[in-house]
Formats: structure tokens, sequence, C-alpha cells
């Protein structure tokens, strides 16, 4: 379906809408809660989102043909029928599922690699407005943290071209997995970003945080549910 939010005075859409003999469904955000949510700064903004509600394509400004909306729209359409099987979301207290990825740089990633180290495994997006406003915090702890052994590894789907964009923007310089094909997604279940799991020395995941950290002590406090069995194994040696 194709769903539409405006700012716009009622008035002026219901006329708009009548003079062209649109039907589309229109949501009226008034306060723009919603603008801001989605962090809207130029229309027209567009989302395609696929049917578990995760978005797998996004468009800052006009389409100039439906071609373009129709090779937008094939990249939440899916290929082959849905499968019946069901995959389990990682929990805690549960081993961290493995993988493998090409990262941004041009090199690859293993999880398992970190084995002997604690990680923070976030899976992120560069148009995603908590992402953007929660990474500054994670890159401070991870860099004051690293000379400790802590491991920051992200994991985004997002086009290469815009992730580098932004890391280059930003002067980032944390590793980024490139997830392409969403099959570490779907492994860990990821519904919503940013989506971060804290992962001990072990590879046991230890804690794990859906949504934005709004400072660096809230991700302290998670790190130190992670960081006490390192510390202890520091101390037996």
């Amino acid at each position: 379906g194709i769903l539409t939010v405006s700012r716009e005075d009622e008035t002026t859409l219901k006329e708009f809408m009548q003079q062209e003999g649109y039907v589309f469904v229109v949501a009226l955000d008034s306060d723009s809660s919603v603008w801001e949510s989605y962090q809207i700064n130029d229309t027209p903004h567009t989302f395609f989102i696929d049917s578990d509600g995760i978005i797998q394509s996004m468009r800052v400004g006009a389409f100039e043909n439906t071609s373009q909306v129709l090779s937008e729209l094939e990249k939440i359409e899916p290929s082959t029928p849905p499968t019946t099987a069901v995959n389990t979301a990682p929990e805690v207290g549960a081993l961290a599922p493995d993988f493998t990825l090409p990262t941004l740089n041009g090199l690859s990633v293993t999880l398992s690699n970190y084995r002997g180290k604690p990680v923070i495994l976030n899976f992120w997006g560069s148009w995603c407005g908590y992402c953007r406003r929660q990474m500054p915090y994670l890159v401070e702890v991870s860099e004051e943290r690293a000379k400790e052994g802590l491991e920051f590894l992200t994991v985004s789907r997002e086009d290469q071209t815009n992730l580098k964009e932004f890391m280059q923007q930003e002067g980032y310089i944390f590793v980024v997995a490139l997830d392409s094909d969403s099959a570490v997604w779907e492994s860990y279940q990821i519904g919503g970003i940013p989506h971060t799991f804290f992962i001990d020395s072990d590879g046991i995941i230890q804690s794990i945080r859906i949504g934005a950290f709004q400072n660096t002590s809230q991700i302290l406090s998670e790190l130190e549910k992670i960081w006490e069995d390192t510390a202890g194994e520091g101390n037996d040696s």
C-alpha cells in the first residue's frame, strides 16, 4: 500500500486531492512529531518498507518517471516465495551468531575473530536519525575503551556510496560490515534500528538495546555487563 504524510493545512490538502482526483491515504502530522522521528528536512522524502516493516530503500528528492519508482519497489517485493522457516532471535545468554562480511574499507570481518575481547555490535543506517544521534556516544566510549580491548563493530545494509559520504563527513573510522543481502540482519532478527548487542569475551550476548542511547552513561552501564567477565579473566592470569 501507499501511505503519505503531510504537515499541510487540511483544507488546502482536501482541495488539492479533490482537484486531482486522488484517493490515497494522507496522514496529518500537525505537530511534526513523525517528521522529526524520521528526520525529514526536505520533501519529497520517500521510504520503501517491506512486509516485515524494514526500510529497504530511501529516496530524497523527486522521481522523474515510473521506472525509477518500480526500480526501488523491487527491493521490497520478494523475488522468491516466503519460506515457512522461523528464525529465533538471539537472546541474552546465547552465543552471538557468527558471520563474515565485507567491510566498507574493502576488507572482511568475522565476528568470532573477536573472541577474547568484549564487543559492541551495532546495527544501523546513516539515514536513520536516531542512529546518527547516538553514534557520537558509541564512538566516544569505544575509543576510550579500545586500549582496554573493547571492539566496536557495526553492520549496515545501506548503499556504500551513502555510507562513505556519511563516514567522511563525520570523520568516523569505525568498522562497517556490509550486509547487502540482509542475511545477518535476518539471523539477528533486526526489526528496527538502532539495535545494539553487548557481547562478552566468550561470544555470549549479555545485553541487547533496541533504540538509541541518549548519553554515554547509558552505554557504560550496559558495558559493565560484558566487562566484568573480561576483568575477571585478567585478574586470574
